[in-house]
């Protein structure tokens, strides 16, 4: 299967915002930018799939993105930093995917899905002479993705779990010789249960079940820490038909 694109991203409110506020996380001051431009992305894709029998699938895939004028979240260096929005000239995505989905056993059913992308930008040249890095992947994007869904379902009881993983990623652009600031990857790890009683269905959630500590880092410095914290969640509902 082969497939191309074109599609764009057009810049936020807040990244047009030509005002100062303060971000929520971090409690940074943020400024937007009313000169940004859209961002004009063409994809193209190939993927091979093979369909074994029933929910099984076998997988691989290969893409490719190219940007032109990017938005990325920059941080400008100094006594009070703040951080604004900027297009970067153009920035490029090649990867490879692979997907599988077997019945183990019988109710059990797996999904596993790994992306590798190597990213490079392309900076204008009055931007050369402010960033700190001058070849970098773009901001964001992470080199390493998995993703892991085990389901198992019998006699009315259903249960999912969800494994997710993401490698370190730029989360801030340097600028002025300070180091860009790297979100550090971590696993997340969700469950969903469900129970069917009659005409009664209860469902209970639990969300970030392993708590994975965000952790973003500057040069060898640790940037800023937190955890979100667990969500757990119940429901029951009704089926009146």
């Amino acid at each position: 299967r082969l497939s191309y694109s074109a599609t764009v991203n057009r810049p936020e409110f807040r990244e047009l915002a030509p005002f100062e506020f303060t971000d929520v996380v971090g409690s940074r001051a943020v400024r937007g930018n009313p000169d940004l431009e859209r961002a004009k992305i063409q994809n193209a894709d190939a993927r091979w799939e093979l369909f074994p029998g029933g929910r099984a699938v076998l997988a691989a895939s290969a893409f490719f993105k190219y940007s032109d004028q990017p938005i990325e979240r920059v941080v400008i260096a100094g006594a009070q930093p703040i951080v604004t929005f900027q297009n970067a000239d153009s920035a490029r995505n090649f990867g490879i995917e692979l997907e599988a989905s077997h019945e183990v056993v019988k109710g059990l059913f797996v999904n596993a899905n790994y992306t590798w992308v190597d990213s490079k930008i392309t900076l204008l040249a009055a931007q050369r002479t402010v960033q700190t890095s001058l070849e970098r992947p773009l901001a964001g994007q992470s080199k390493n993705l998995f993703n892991v869904m085990a389901e198992f379902a019998a006699r009315g009881f259903s249960t999912r779990v969800l494994v997710n993983y993401f490698g370190d990623r730029i989360s801030d652009v340097g600028s002025n010789q300070a180091p860009d600031i790297l979100e550090q990857g971590r696993t997340t790890l969700d469950m969903v249960m469900g129970q069917k009683i009659g005409r009664f269905n209860i469902r209970a959630t639990v969300d970030n079940l392993t708590d994975a500590k965000w952790r973003f880092t500057q040069g060898s410095e640790s940037q800023r820490e937190f955890k979100l914290g667990r969500t757990f969640g119940l429901s029951v509902g009704l089926n009146v038909f």
